[in-house]
């Protein structure tokens, strides 16, 4: 079965699965809010060291991990400032799993729900399993219903406890660099503690999830992968190739890694063919909406984007030129040019995840006087 029959099967399958489905499994629709110009300073907060926030919510609560030894534990800045040990949540909220640690945490939403991967011990055996924990009902629940040959990573949450994940050939640590026929996306739906997981696509790697249902990623071609946008509930599904269109590239040539609730990607794309040669260079991009990619960094490669918010605000970072970098306003700007008092040892910005408020979360990189560096968990806050 070629790419595009086996691609356009899943689809119809996809859709199918999720129109039959229960109602919790309706992906509840959500207004979108007003666009303003976000403002152009930050302060920045730090966490402990050895410390990284991978999501934050409009509230200011961020989820991420703390490396401790060699062990990581999940975490959640509250928006109070307050840092909470999810392992001790795990060990009191659900005796039936009896989770004995939570090593990250990679969502949060506007309920304060969070989702991540943690242990569990079974017969005596540790297994890692993802979680979805729902702080208003008191659950944590294992996100489950795969096969069991399967290593899962929770990729995205929506605000309505949506879970996109990403299962690939069990046995896989990471994350790999592209889609093949052993990876799928499924999406974990339902009420807290009533969780179900529904099969989305085969050979691709899901990355984000919106309020709308809409999934972003990369999914194989044939010899490259491609970013694609799948809305299951309307059976809609695009793949959107190289920068200047060409999709005749050998090599990977784009991946959707954030997906806002207008439906617009963002995440990185190859120029395509310069000379009759391929050029697998990375490029920052952000979807038009006529289907195209905008190069949001031209001449910059090795660079993508992380996140995207409802106002087209992106956030990414480029390896080549070593910057953490914003994009609003038609404009590039480097994120530690941005910080108010930065201190002095302040080499990069990793950012992660922006809001619609401007608030931004990651990590930052610190050069110490013996040469050392260490990372922390940061948050940047507006300026007003």
């Amino acid at each position: 079965m070629n790419s595009l029959v086996r691609i356009s099967t899943f689809v119809a399958f996809a859709a199918a699965m999720l129109l039959c489905a229960s109602p919790q499994l309706a992906f509840a629709q959500k207004s979108k809010p007003p666009v303003s110009p976000p403002p152009i300073k930050y302060k920045i907060t730090f966490l402990d060291a050895s410390t990284t926030l991978w999501d934050i919510n409009e509230a200011g609560a961020a989820a991420g991990w703390i490396s401790t030894g060699s062990d990581m534990r999940a975490i959640v800045r509250l928006a109070d400032g307050d840092v909470v040990d999810l392992t001790t949540v795990a060990q009191n909220s659900d005796p039936n799993y009896a989770w004995s640690l939570l090593d990250y945490a990679v969502a949060i939403n506007e309920s304060g729900q969070i989702a991540g991967r943690g242990w569990r011990i079974e017969n005596g055996v540790p297994h890692a399993r993802l979680f979805r924990y729902s702080p208003t009902e008191g659950v944590l629940e294992a996100i489950r219903n795969f096969d069991s040959g399967s290593t899962l990573f929770a990729q995205g949450m929506n605000d309505y406890g949506d879970v996109v994940v990403h299962a690939a050939q069990d046995g896989q640590s990471t994350l790999p660099s592209e889609p093949d026929a052993g990876d799928s996306v499924w999406v974990f739906s339902g009420a807290p503690g009533q969780g179900v997981a529904v099969h989305l696509l085969d050979s691709a790697v899901p990355a984000a999830i919106n309020n709308f249902g809409e999934v972003a990623g990369a999914i194989d071609v044939g010899t490259r992968s491609a970013a694609f946008r799948f809305a299951p509930a309307q059976a809609s599904f695009a793949l959107f190739g190289t920068i200047n269109g060409n999709t005749s590239s050998r090599y990977q040539v784009s991946d959707g890694l954030a997906i806002n609730d207008h439906g617009t990607l963002a995440g990185w794309a190859c120029t395509g063919k310069i000379k009759s040669k391929d050029n697998t260079s990375q490029r920052a991009v952000r979807l038009r909406s006529d289907g195209t990619w905008e190069d949001l960094m031209s001449s910059a490669n090795n660079s993508w984007v992380r996140s995207i918010n409802n106002h087209g605000d992106t956030v990414g970072f480029g390896a080549a030129t070593g910057t953490g970098f914003i994009h609003f306003s038609g404009k590039l700007y480097s994120l530690r040019d941005l910080i108010t008092n930065p201190p002095a040892n302040l080499k990069n910005v990793y950012p992660k995840v922006i809001v619609d408020g401007g608030q931004i979360c990651g990590a930052v990189l610190l050069q110490h006087p013996d040469g050392t560096t260490s990372e922390s968990g940061v948050i940047l806050t507006p300026v007003p």
